[in-house]
């Protein structure tokens, strides 16, 4: 470039610029044309605020009357300029418009306004819809700005691994934001480490050109942008030096010349750090080596200078240079005292410098309380400070900043500003160790005010944070550099709506199910429950309960601890981002009354100290006498009686009478794990089969029988045992010799021997005596079941199985074989002997073997879980268990389908005794677990029993009984044996406790639950309150209930008088009722009855629902001054005929009758006349009697020349 000086009357100085068409001349006078090229100003604009698409005037001087010709940034997005004179402007506010100043290019020159345009819109300020984009191998910092000048704001971020900067073109449409909102990625190389970026129009044309500083490179790159909308495109990069490590940029016109500076923060090996300035020269439409002056380096600070911003923060018109020294632990401010064109160490008054402690970096400098003084927010460290701006016009000095501090989390980092509500107020946006925090501004003129943060969680690693509308809704969008993920994040701002509450289900007499629809992002919720409509009173612990969920989908929370037939109101709002929605609509939920055939509680007695303890089993006697068996720790104590375990669990056993006292308690175990109890009683003695680990002691007694582990060391060996009923000693002890691992799941006993089931692996001899008798698995567990003498001698060995894991729960021990039942891993074959029975596929068995030999009579493959527990009653198998999905329940050629794919379901099934054949089978939904352990039978019907977490549908029918519990509660039930129809359902716990129901047995006198509890559980939740409270986390429980039907025995009627008023007796004192030719006589309900006229008389004895056998006829004729009578009692002990009264369903228990033999079955009525006439199998348990009318009926069975009668009343 070369300088000449002419001398006339004035000095004229012509520019010669090698290489271009055109000079600038600047000339004063002497008539010679002025081509002077005028710097615009911007004077003001109005109005102040308005939504993007808000018509703004600018007015000022130097603006060109051609609209084409005047370029309008509102921050980092071009504007439409719709009009045009040299003293005002009328622009469109553009979407993406950013809360910086408006410029003004005109002629190559750069104005300012004064302040930002508040673009303003509705909006909760809360964010979702996350889409990432890849930044490169070590995404460092991004910023958005529109680079192609298509009103569209572009994302750009530099990858300091790969040396390189990339755009991503803005191509959205208005409201959306996914992957194809952004074109691919286009890279452009950069020096050595880039590690931040800035944009700015710095050759006047209009194009905002890139700055890259290169931290390793120590240089920075200059892009020349020669993009065109809808086309990305940047000039090889011109290269400026720099100290060692300029970390960030800045681009602002610090001289007022009309032509963008560049400012770069240099750490300078982390020794006094610099702020480097390079003078913008360029000619429009240039960018060239020679476009900068030579840099001006000012000293800022020590051990670290990093981030730099160029901002007028004294109100003189003059952007100053604040810049942050982690070294010093403080920011500063260097005045702007520039004049136009110089800018040199004198352009910049002396630092003033700004403490904050810690390692201060990155700062956001905005005005942040709407005074229109531009306020600073730095992070130092754990802090983050806000230095309120109180300085006058032209002055900085240390009290032109009041400091405040904000509460943050440690590990905060480069705090950020930008309106996410559009309120018009800058909000602050920080990096925080689990996500972006967002304080929302609540500020006034003069003071600070911030809400508690919302968190955006995405972890940490964030580092740019940009603030602008990216899809054109005019909303506010985010945008992140991510060093972690390298990738470019962007979130849309998405106006929160409530969730969708939908009508609950489960509904029961203590609980339901809440539902709603889950929302997308969305991990939280809180739900209100009232009494009350208008939520005036909240039923407790359920004031903005949290539910920590995510699904899209249904989302369902369990209400418990409710008031029977009660009005209920709950609502849901969800947390999204940390930002709480508003409420749902409100559902009005109306809970059940209680069950009115519930049994009730007789007793509930706890056993437990300081450790855990379990039932794991329960049976009883004839006598009424309970037994229970499990596992504890620590102490245990029966009445008088304590136990101490020697190991880490210890096995319990223990004989209580029908009130629950204890008669004594017994323990036996080693150092090591002994549980897994199951046990069976006969006059005889108590049976035991456990599992221990390591050597046990299984000899309660002074003295020791000491059984050790054989094969894999402390895993799944056990052992069975015979303990005497009188006081729990010892009789004898048996272990099997093995060389992998067995358990024994169950024990049985009958009259011929013991029985025992489990699963083993590998070879075991399941003869504990002196003899052999190996079974060697198939697949990794198979299925065991074997006989011993009652003293313990090997009799039979069975195994069964296949490939997969293979499991037996229990056994059921009757004169008519033996039944086993679990759950099977892969195709298996249960026939154990020559022959070959495959049951495909997995799922839950039964199946049923000779007595005398094992040998197999059949199994049964039913759904996809296990069975649990079976019972007999009649000539039925009533089981129940476990499954997912839709099933068929009929394991044969039938078909059934029950269950349900949205829930787990319970089984309960009715099955044949001899031939497993289908009857009838229902599922139970839950919402949560529950699991059947225990299914027991009386004349009554089923009861099943067991534990729930959730909520369960216990009615199989179209009604509803839900029961719904947040922890876990045992549950009891009671369902018909006709087609397994619910007759009562009840949980057993308190909102503050817990309980889990293991084991069940029945008497005569009472229905029996044993387990575990915690807390403070109610075993009586219906009828009464038997509240108990555990001492440790597990205590046992064993407790009694009222049988639905207890046996009452058939009455018998005897005459007390012959003479002309005869006078008949029951044989039950109470609860009578008299029937004279079937027919209820009203009101004899005493045990006396006077007969007035000859008929058959016949008496029922009717007690808490439950009837006893009709007595046999008392026929009775009335003669002359006498009665002749005559007792007709039922000869047919061979059979039974049950519910009696009936009503359309007769079950029939043939008892002992031989099935080889063909059976004839008559009906008559009272009348001698047949009703039923046919041959039937004894496999023939249900008779459908519905078509018969009302009245008395006598049941006559034939075999050879033995005959059977019973009676039976159809109502």
């Amino acid at each position: 470039m070369k300088r000449i000086s002419i001398d006339l009357s004035l000095t004229l100085t012509i520019t010669l610029m090698k290489n271009r068409t055109r000079c600038l001349l600047f000339c004063l006078s002497m008539g010679i044309t002025s081509a002077i090229a005028q710097a615009p100003v911007v004077a003001s604009f109005s109005p102040a605020s308005g939504p993007a698409g808000t018509a703004v005037s600018i007015t000022g001087e130097n603006f060109s009357s051609t609209p084409a010709d005047n370029i309008v940034y509102f921050g980092a997005t071009r504007a439409t300029v719709v009009a045009a004179s040299a003293t005002q402007l009328d622009v469109t506010a553009p979407w993406g418009a950013t809360f910086k100043p408006i410029t003004v290019t005109v002629n190559g020159l750069t104005a300012y306004s004064s302040k930002p345009f508040v673009v303003t819109f509705s909006s909760s300020g809360t964010f979702s819809n996350r889409t990432d984009f890849y930044g490169g191998m070590q995404t460092r910092w991004g910023i958005v700005g529109d680079v192609d000048g298509d009103g569209k704001t572009d994302l750009l971020a530099v990858d300091e691994a790969g040396n390189t900067v990339s755009v991503l073109r803005n191509t959205s449409t208005t409201g959306t934001l996914s992957w194809e909102s952004f074109a691919p990625m286009i890279t452009f190389p950069t020096g050595l480490n880039p590690y931040s970026l800035a944009l700015g129009d710095l050759d006047g044309d209009g194009m905002q050109d890139l700055v890259v500083t290169n931290a390793n490179g120590s240089s920075i790159s200059v892009y020349r942008n020669t993009s065109s909308p809808g086309a990305i495109a940047f000039e090889s990069a011109v290269d400026f030096e720099s100290e060692q490590g300029p970390f960030f940029v800045s681009i602002r016109d610090l001289d007022g010349d009309g032509r963008l500076d560049i400012v770069t923060a240099v750490a300078n090996n982390f020794g006094v750090g610099l702020v480097s300035i390079y003078r913008n020269t360029a000619v429009m439409g240039s960018i060239t080596p020679g476009s900068f002056a030579p840099r001006v380096s000012i000293p800022a600070g020590n051990g670290g200078v990093w981030c730099v911003m160029l901002e007028d923060v004294d109100s003189d018109t003059k952007p100053d240079i604040i810049v942050s020294s982690g070294g010093d632990g403080q920011f500063s401010i260097l005045k702007n005292v520039s004049t136009p064109g110089t800018l040199d160490a004198g352009s910049f008054a002396e630092k003033v410098n700004f403490h904050t402690g810690g390692y201060p970096a990155i700062m956001a400098v905005t005005d942040f309380d709407g005074d229109d003084k531009k306020d600073i927010a730095i992070s130092a460290s754990d802090s983050l400070f806000l230095f309120r701006n109180t300085s006058s016009p032209g002055v900085i000095n240390t009290a032109s900043f009041v400091q405040q501090d904000v509460l943050a989390p440690s590990g905060n980092w480069n705090p950020t500003a930008g309106d996410v509500d559009g309120d018009g107020k800058q909000d602050l946006l920080i990096r925080g160790p689990g996500g972006i925090l967002i304080y929302k501004n609540n500020s006034t003129p003069g003071g600070f005010s911030f809400s508690m943060p919302s968190v955006l969680p995405m972890g940490d690693g964030s580092l740019g944070i940009s603030v602008a509308d990216l899809d054109g809704d005019g909303k506010s969008d985010l945008m992140l550099s991510h060093e972690i993920f390298n990738t470019l994040i962007v979130f849309q701002n998405i106006e929160l709506t409530p969730p969708t509450a939908l009508p609950a289900d489960f509904v029961g007499n203590t609980g339901f199910e809440a539902k709603w629809m889950g929302l997308e992002n969305t991990y939280e919720y809180h739900l209100d429950l009232s009494t009350t409509a208008d939520f005036s009173s909240f039923v407790p612990g359920y004031e903005n309960k949290i539910i920590s969920l995510w699904n899209l989908g249904v989302i369902r929370s369990t209400v418990s601890g409710l008031a029977p037939n009660t009005d209920y109101f709950y609502r849901v709002r969800a947390i999204t981002n940390n930002l709480t929605t508003p409420n749902s609509s409100t559902i009005v939920v109306h809970t059940t009354p209680h069950p009115a055939m519930a049994s009730p509680n007789l007793w509930a007695n706890q056993y437990g100290d300081w450790g855990e303890e379990e039932v794991q089993t329960m049976t009883s006697d004839d006598h009424g006498n309970i037994y229970v068996a499990g596992h504890f720790n620590g102490t245990l104590s029966f009445g008088s009686t304590t136990l101490t375990s020697q190991g880490d669990l210890d096995i319990f056993f223990a004989r209580l009478d029908a009130n629950g006292n204890a008669v004594w308690a017994r323990s036996i175990g080693g150092p090591y794990y002994d549980n897994e109890v199951s046990i069976a009683v006969d006059d005889r003695g108590l049976y035991l089969t456990a599992q221990f680990g390591g050597d046990t002691d299984v000899d309660p007694g002074p003295a020791s029988t000491m059984f050790s582990n054989e094969g894999q060391p402390y895993v799944n060996d056990g052992f069975f045992a015979k303990y005497n009923l009188n006081d729990g000693s010892l009789a004898w002890a048996r272990k099997l010799t093995d060389a992998a691992s067995w358990s024994s799941s169950s024990i049985g006993v009958d009259n011929s021997g013991v029985y025992l089931t489990g699963h083993y692996s590998g070879a075991v001899d399941f003869n504990p005596g002196a003899g052999v008798a190996t079974l060697t698995s198939q697949g990794q567990d198979d299925v065991f079941l074997s006989k011993y003498t009652t003293r313990g001698n090997y009799v039979w060995a069975r195994s069964m199985g296949g490939a997969g894991n293979d499991t037996s729960w229990g056994l059921l021990v009757d004169d008519s074989g033996v039944y086993i039942h679990g759950h099977y891993g892969d195709s298996g074959d249960f026939d154990p002997r020559s022959g070959e029975y495959i049951l495909y596929g997995s799922g839950g068995f039964f199946g049923r073997y000779d007595l005398g030999t094992g040998n197999f009579r059949y199994a049964k493959s039913v759904g996809t879980g296990s069975i649990y527990s079976m019972c007999r009653f009649g000539n039925s198998l009533y089981l129940v268990g476990d499954f997912y999905g839709v099933i068929d329940a009929d394991p044969d050629a039938g078909t059934s389908m029950i269950g349900s794919y949205e829930f787990n379901n319970v089984l309960i099934g009715k099955y044949g005794l001899s031939d497993g054949k289908y009857r009838w089978a229902q599922s139970l939904p839950t919402t949560g677990f529950a699991l059947a352990r225990k299914v027991l039978a009386d004349p009554s019907g089923i009861y099943v029993s067991g534990l729930f977490g959730g909520s369960v549908d216990f009615d199989p029918g179209v009604n509803e009984a839900g029961r719904s519990n947040a922890r876990t509660e045992a549950f009891s039930a009671h369902y018909s044996f006709y087609d397994g129809s619910l007759d009562w359902a009840k949980a057993l716990g308190q909102p503050s406790g817990y309980s889990v129901s293991i084991a069940a047995t029945m008497t005569r006198t009472g229905y029996y639950l044993a387990g575990l509890f915690g807390d403070t559980v109610n075993f009586d939740p219906y009828t009464g309150n038997t509240l108990r409270t555990g001492v440790a986390n597990n205590d046992v429980f064993i407790a009694k209930y009222q049988r639905s039907c207890m046996d009452i025995d058939k009455p018998l009627i005897t005459s007390l008088s012959h003479s002309e008023n005869l006078l008949l007796r029951s044989s039950s004192a109470t609860d009578n009722q008299w029937f004279k030719n079937n027919e209820a006589i009203k009101g004899a309900t005493d045990q006396i009855l006077k007969v007035r006229s000859s008929g058959s008389y016949t008496v029922q004895v009717n007690h808490h629902g439950c009837s006893s056998p009709m007595s046999d006829a008392f026929v009775v004729t009335k003669k002359p001054g006498h009665w002749n009578f005559s007792d007709e009692t039922n000869a047919g002990s061979n059979i039974r005929l049950y519910p009696n009264p009936a009503y359309d369903i007769l079950n029939i228990d043939w008892q002992d009758l031989d099935g080889d033999v063909p059976t004839s079955v008559t009906i008559t009525d009272a009348f001698g006349r047949k009703v039923f006439n046919r041959t039937m199998s004894i496999e023939e348990s249900v008779l459908d009697i519905s078509n018969l009318s009302a009245g008395l009926y006598i049941f006559q069975v034939r075999q050879g020349d033995r005959v059977y009668d019973q009676r039976f009343i159809k109502k």
